[in-house]
């Protein structure tokens, strides 16, 4: 195998992080997961999706049988994982592939793009600067409302939005003013 998977840096607050066993199961399915539609033995195993057993999924992660069982019931628990069973092989099916991993390039012939919403979990870029700029400006307020010091002292050497700042700080200062009349 080579290539790469995506693995978002709020996968730390996910709930099974603490579960190493449920944690290291995942991962290896997202690792091994289709990353293309394909076909298995007649069966349609579809982007996001892999064929493989228990006994499979226990021996790759050196994980006990117990273990992946749990760790499975786990992932299905909290809708990340689906199976479907048949004869002599499982296919597991992780909901939101797509999200995680991105959509391929637009090739409609080889990966169709997949329907899931986004979930909350991954926020765009655009709002995680939106959250920071309002922790920066909730911060600040605190500060200047207890006469201290932000210790915001290198502007320069950050990508800050100068205007948006200006207009947080008359805020602030408006703020102050109205408290203390």
């Amino acid at each position: 195998m080579d290539g790469f998977i995506k693995l978002a840096r709020n996968i730390l607050d996910w709930e099974w992080w603490d579960d190493i066993n449920t944690y290291r199961l995942f991962t290896y399915m997202l690792l091994i997961a289709n990353w293309q539609d394909k076909k298995y033995k007649g069966i349609d195993v579809p982007r996001g999706s892999f064929v493989s057993s228990i006994a499979r999924l226990s021996d790759a992660t050196k994980l006990t049988v117990d273990e992946v069982r749990t760790a499975i019931k786990h992932l299905k628990s909290t809708g990340e994982i689906t199976s479907t069973s048949h004869s002599k092989f499982t296919v597991f099916t992780i909901k939101n592939y797509c999200v995680y991993q991105g959509n391929p390039e637009q090739d409609t012939e080889q990966a169709p793009i997949c329907p899931q919403a986004v979930p909350t979990l991954f926020p765009t870029i655009e709002e995680s600067k939106k959250v920071r700029m309002k922790e920066i400006y909730t911060h600040a307020c605190v500060c200047a409302r207890k006469g201290q010091s932000t210790g915001f002292t290198n502007f320069q050497e950050r990508d800050y939005n100068f205007d948006v700042l200006e207009d947080l700080i008359l805020q602030s200062q408006e703020e102050r003013s109205s408290y203390e009349n």
